[in-house]
């Protein structure tokens, strides 16, 4: 009987033991930026609920796709199981609006400003959708929590003021971990930032923001000023780093870099964001050969004459 019992504790702590060895590895990593950015999925879900948009040889967008259309590999293979695919337009929506209000967008900030309105009048739906907006200068700034009264986040908007350096990074951050504490299972994350994509103050890395992202299954969806109304004669290599950052987080998000730098593509910019969120496909499924050890797993869609849009991958994690 003591036998038993000794093997049974053994038993129980080189499980504990292994579990905490691949816990902190994925951490490490993590933290360290050492592996792609992901969201971890965790070994009592096993399912990975995946997030597209598909355009089709000219740019269209696609909303008549089956499931035979294209191909899901997770690491390279096909799921194990598909318990769930369907096209999703009428979501609500939880969407965090960020605006730079920094010294480097002083001559654009009334432009942004209209930017922000547009899209709560052309976008938002007040009896569905809730938005929250913050400013991001020196350091962000929440001016609204999470509403869907279109005048008083247009009052907010029309209010704000500019000035400072920039913390991009600690504002997209600031965005995700909101959205994250939002109520689980309701409505789409999304972040619409309206910024040139400079950052000169933030306390976040570019690593750490990504991660904050992936960890809430956000979608970014930025509008870049770059290049329109600075008098600046270094203004175009500048805004092209910060485009190319704005770009990348759109990427790797599954979102878009739309062109909001003046009033007369403002409409058109926000037209293409309104038709891509509400035309995103879900699909859940179970990885084959899934295995918990903080490992990062790559997906991939494709498919004849199609272009897709959706976060890349994810960490393998552990159970808590």
């Amino acid at each position: 009987m003591m036998k038993t019992l000794s093997c049974v504790a053994l038993s129980l702590f080189c499980a504990a033991l292994s579990w905490g060895q691949a816990e902190s590895a994925s951490l490490f990593a993590a933290e360290n930026g050492d592996l792609p950015p992901a969201e971890v999925i965790r070994k009592d879900v096993q399912e990975v609920n995946l997030f597209f948009t598909a355009r089709g040889r000219h740019g269209q967008i696609r909303t008549d796709l089956k499931f035979d259309d294209f191909k899901l590999r997770d690491n390279g293979r096909p799921p194990e199981r598909i318990s769930r695919f369907e096209a999703q337009t009428e979501v609500p929506l939880r969407v965090v609006l960020l605006l730079d209000i920094s010294d480097s967008i002083a001559e654009k900030l009334k432009a942004e400003k209209m930017a922000a309105l547009v899209f709560l009048q052309q976008v938002i739906r007040p009896e569905v959708d809730q938005v929250m907006f913050a400013t991001f200068g020196d350091q962000v700034q929440l001016v609204q929590g999470f509403t869907g009264d279109l005048e008083q986040l247009k009052k907010s908007v029309g209010a704000v003021k500019g000035g400072g350096s920039t913390a991009f990074f600690d504002a997209l951050a600031f965005a995700a971990i909101e959205l994250g504490r939002t109520e689980a299972g309701v409505g789409r994350h999304i972040i619409i930032v309206i910024s040139d994509g400079q950052d000169t103050s933030s306390t976040a890395t570019e690593k750490k923001a990504l991660a904050e992202l992936l960890r809430s299954n956000a979608v970014v969806f930025a509008l870049s000023t770059k290049g329109e109304f600075s008098g600046n004669a270094l203004s175009v290599d500048i805004d092209e780093q910060g485009f190319i950052v704005l770009r990348r987080f759109a990427r790797e998000t599954g979102g878009t870099v739309v062109d909001a730098k003046n009033r007369k593509r403002l409409a058109s910019a926000f037209a293409q964001i309104k038709q891509e969120i509400r035309s995103q496909y879900f699909v859940a499924y179970n990885p084959a050969g899934f295995a918990p050890d903080g490992s990062y797993r790559t997906i991939d869609l494709s498919g004849r004459g199609l272009r897709f849009y959706a976060r890349k991958g994810y960490y393998a994690a552990a159970s808590k």
